[in-house]
């Protein structure tokens, strides 16, 4: 999991779609290191011109999640109604709800954004995405209470079978008093 370059774009408000030339970008990273470095260039200007053409394609007020399996990359686009725009790209195994998390992250932080460090945070999934950092929390707590649960149970037959050793040691004190008192009450 791995995301590939952050853009912050604008683009007329007014109409639904754009032609790519309208949509300008105007603040953008990306972390080409695991492309070979003689493509880099072409694959950073082939990213661009894709996010353009996706961010013109996405009605204000939109978010997408566009695969591009040519390219073993998807573009995570939120469009809002004043015609800013962000797009997060990522290869294929980034989590969908991270990718458009940290598109709408980057258009509420877009003033004051270092996204080179942005970037880099983003690597991790669960950093970009609160819910999906929730759901491992909650499923982190639900194996604890899983194995509690195990826990109570298991000593729950304990606890049977010991109430079953003191109804049996019961029964056996209740035969030796009777057979005490037989012996002792003959002499």
């Amino acid at each position: 999991m791995k995301v590939i370059g952050l853009a912050l774009c604008t683009r007329p408000a007014s109409e639904r779609i754009v032609d790519e030339s309208k949509v300008i970008i105007t603040k953008d990273e990306y972390d080409l290191s695991s492309i070979p470095f003689f493509e880099r260039k072409n694959c950073k200007s082939l990213i661009q011109m894709a996010i353009r053409v996706l961010c013109g394609k996405v009605a204000p007020g939109g978010m997408r999640s566009l695969n591009y399996p040519d390219i073993q990359h998807v573009f995570h686009v939120v469009v809002k109604s004043d015609g800013r725009a962000a797009c997060t790209v990522t290869d294929v195994s980034y989590p969908t709800q991270s990718g458009i998390s940290s598109s709408l992250g980057l258009l509420q932080k877009a003033a004051t954004i270092d996204l080179t460090s942005e970037i880099k945070r983003l690597q991790n999934p669960a950093e970009a995405d609160k819910i999906l950092r929730l759901q491992r929390e909650i499923d982190a707590v639900k194996a604890v209470m899983v194995e509690n649960i195990d826990k109570v149970l298991e000593r729950g037959e304990k606890i049977d079978d010991l109430v079953e050793r003191s109804a049996a040691l019961n029964d056996s004190s209740k035969q030796f008093y009777k057979r005490a008192k037989k012996l002792n009450g003959c002499c």
